[in-house]
């Protein structure tokens, strides 16, 4: 049976000066496992403000918003994914091609289907619907252009646009997101 010394110790002040960052070490005592460093911040003020994450202080703030932000994309992303998926199958229903050697060269040159064109072959003359192995998210575009005007189609452009906005609001929060490594905290000396 393993055990290992655990032992905390302060690591550096915080931002504000009025507080701490303390270190904990656990180390085991076998020589095949990894000694395990993680940090605290102890400071009503800072907590406030900062956010640690490993080794690095973030804007609780700006974090937040991306949080959120990330969470709202994969919502999105996620029905985007499911209609896009219906929207393939009206896709290949209206162009009617030929084989499944035709699907599969269009469905690759439109980077929505990662298969290999003998796995997809495959898998289509098992049944497998071919929106099945796509991957809608990776051009949406496409979709949108290649779809009949419809309701669905409607549905994709406003959740499309749903997402670049989500994006947009994401890379506004990083802009206001301050960061400072606990190195940087440290004194030297």
């Amino acid at each position: 049976m393993s055990t290992s010394e655990k032992f905390t110790r302060n690591f550096c002040p915080c931002p504000c000066g009025k507080g701490k960052i303390l270190e904990h070490i656990d180390s085991p005592d076998n020589p095949w496992s990894k000694t395990h460093f993680s940090y605290e911040l102890e400071c009503p003020d800072c907590s406030k403000e900062w956010v640690l994450e490993e080794t690095t202080l973030f804007n609780r703030l700006a974090r937040s918003e991306m949080s959120k932000c990330w969470s709202e994309q994969r919502k999105i992303e996620g029905r985007l994914g499911s209609l896009g998926k219906r929207a393939i199958e009206d896709i290949l229903a209206e162009r009617n091609l030929e084989s499944f050697k035709k699907e599969h060269r269009m469905l690759t040159e439109a980077r929505v289907c990662r298969e290999g064109p003998i796995r997809y072959a495959r898998a289509r003359k098992s049944g497998v619907v071919a929106s099945e192995m796509c991957v809608p998210i990776g051009n949406i575009v496409w979709i949108i252009e290649n779809l009949q005007p419809s309701q669905m189609k409607d549905e994709i452009q406003a959740l499309q646009q749903e997402r670049e906005i989500s994006e947009r609001k994401e890379e506004l929060a990083r802009g206001q997101l301050n960061k400072m490594s606990l190195s940087d905290l440290r004194p030297t000396g």
